[in-house]
């Protein structure tokens, strides 16, 4: 009630509920969250111990001069998108605000940019950053990573090797065989999740709250899984989250600002429409929503599974999240960093108004919070993120087939 009271003077109106700090965010729709996030505070969950060298020492503009622009490679390693003139990250080329940082992307270009998924399957090894792969499994037909942009500390995607699928849409030429393929994608990132994160006391503990209390299957049915129509990566992709979620992602959950409708495809509805068995004429131009359209009279209700889903992934961050005042020295509110009170003991009156920290950037600050909670990259080399590179690197031509 003190926070609560505190937040009013300082004219954050209207706040609902006193800070839950389980939840890393004030009850009902959330204006605020934790920030400044202390180090030693937060268990992680290391990559595997598998390092490779790059099979090309060079950028995806490099390969490509040495195979005379080969429009076929191209493709492969040109993404069509959008960049966030704030944060600088990649967005799916319809986006109209960044998921990232919440900022305006109305009026940015759309640009060719490149694709990091197919680099990492040709083993590139640098771009406008190196390509390095927070690596949880590589066979020669699939690979398993960390999320560099994760929104959990269990975040990860799977991609085919094999293969190269523009999106999920492209799955519905031939649907039996994406079927099989998108399972066996979800059957990879399952063995990941339970044998290295639910493995792993500090994650089912520390990260988790009720982690302990609930079964591998429990926990294994709460996964947000999906693909994005338009990605940002035009590479098929698998986006395997449990939450929950940090708590700046949880705002911009809450702010309708991830798993968009019409943009956010649930694994259980994508599954439920190559089940139908239907080959679907799909090229670069083929609307998104003619496909749901479609499969709408087929009785496979987008809408429906979207918001079923949807409302699932704030009821399991609730049910798990654990992310504690004492593990952090800030609230920002309205965009701006406060200082967290000390909570007064049973004896002491309310606590004074929360005072503003004009020092800090909060931009600045979340991307601090993300280095000291994720587990990408982990373990840390000389305090910045490690990776390695893909040990079953493709060639061109011949590596990489046309789905």
């Amino acid at each position: 009630k003190g926070v609560l009271g505190a937040l009013g003077r300082v004219g954050m109106q209207p706040v609902a509920a006193t800070l839950r700090a389980r939840a890393g965010t004030f009850e009902a729709r959330c204006t605020s969250y934790l920030a400044k996030a202390k180090e030693g505070a937060f268990p992680h969950v290391n990559q595997v111990d598998e390092h490779a060298l790059a099979a090309f020492a060079g950028t995806p503009d490099e390969l490509l001069a040495a195979h005379a622009k080969d429009p076929v490679l191209w493709r492969q390693l040109k993404n069509k998108c959008k960049r966030c003139p704030k944060c600088s990250k990649v967005l799916a080329f319809t986006l109209v605000t960044c998921n990232g940082c919440g900022v305006s992307v109305h009026d940015a270009p759309v640009v060719y940019l490149d694709n990091v998924f197919t680099a990492f399957m040709y083993g590139i090894e640098r771009g406008e950053f190196p390509f390095t792969i927070s690596m949880r499994k590589q066979t020669e037909q699939f690979l398993v990573f960390d999320d560099l942009l994760a929104v959990s500390c269990c975040h990860m995607n799977c991609i085919p090797t094999a293969q190269y699928v523009p999106d999920w849409r492209y799955l519905l030429k031939h649907p039996k065989e994406g079927l099989a393929l998108v399972t066996a994608m979800h059957s990879e990132c399952m063995d990941v999740f339970q044998s290295q994160f639910l493995s792993n006391r500090g994650f089912l503990t520390g990260t988790l709250k009720n982690g302990d209390k609930l079964s591998k299957e429990e926990l294994s049915r709460l996964v947000v899984c999906g693909f994005n129509y338009p990605p940002s990566q035009f590479q098929l992709h698998l986006q395997f989250v449990l939450p929950p979620y940090l708590p700046f992602h949880f705002f911009m959950y809450e702010s309708g600002l991830h798993y968009d409708k019409g943009r956010f495809f649930p694994f259980e509805y994508v599954v439920k429409v190559l089940q139908q068995n239907e080959p679907f004429p799909v090229d670069e131009n083929t609307p998104i929503e003619q496909i749901v359209n479609h499969f709408a009279q087929r009785g496979v209700d987008y809408d429906a599974i979207h918001q079923m889903v949807y409302e699932g992934y704030g009821t399991t961050h609730r049910l798990l999240a654990n992310w504690t005042a004492d593990k952090f020295e800030r609230i920002i509110a309205d965009s701006k960093a406060y200082y967290l009170p000390t909570l007064p003991r049973a004896s002491a009156g309310p606590c004074s108004a929360l005072r503003a920290d004009a020092e800090l950037d909060v931009k600045t600050l979340l991307q601090t919070d993300k280095l000291v909670i994720q587990n990408y990259g982990r373990p840390y080399d000389k305090e910045r993120p490690s990776g390695t590179y893909y040990k079953f690197a493709k060639s061109f031509p011949g590596g990489v087939a046309m789905w």
